[in-house]
């Protein structure tokens, strides 16, 4: 019984490396690649799943907005009367916001800004991690439109300048 179940594993762990060389394959192949694979903390796992996220069809989304609330990582504010409530999103691709929120998770390791931006809002008592994937969002969205390298500190500036208006 145990030879058996090792031999399973065996073969579903070369099934895996197959597909993770597939996967590999086809993101260096798409044109935006670049784009993905230059974002701190996406790393060879992450990057792939933002480039699927995005997609090719860039009009898709008119704005970071509209990508957080399709993704689930905007919150929703509901209004009642004299009551206002805001909470999570639960209808949305789950894999989607899964991978904004660990991209999110990894960037303030990798990243400067994604570090000072975690502690500001620590500082404004904003639980983490719900809040940290919105800016990253916006990042990506900019860099998508001018489809050029992420210039964090620059995109970071612009980004908070968008939230005060």
């Amino acid at each position: 019984m145990v030879q058996v179940n090792a031999q399973l594993l065996r073969t579903l762990l070369e099934g895996i490396a197959n597909l993770d060389s597939k996967i590999e394959e086809a993101a260096s192949a798409h044109p935006d690649f670049f784009i993905f694979e230059s974002l701190p903390g996406a790393g060879s796992a992450l990057a792939p799943r933002l480039l699927a996220a995005f997609g090719s069809q860039r009009d898709r989304y008119g704005s970071a907005e509209e990508v957080q609330k399709h993704s689930g990582i905007a919150p929703v504010m509901e209004k009642s009367g004299k009551k206002k409530w805001v909470h999570f999103r639960w209808a949305c691709p789950k894999f989607l916001r899964q991978s904004f929120h660990e991209w999110a998770g990894h960037s303030i390791s990798q990243s400067t800004w994604a570090r000072a931006y975690d502690q500001q809002q620590r500082g404004r008592g904003k639980r983490p991690p719900r809040g940290l994937p919105r800016l990253p969002c916006e990042i990506v969205v900019h860099s998508c439109r001018k489809r050029s390298v992420a210039q964090p500190f620059r995109d970071w500036t612009l980004a908070r300048h968008r939230q005060r208006e």
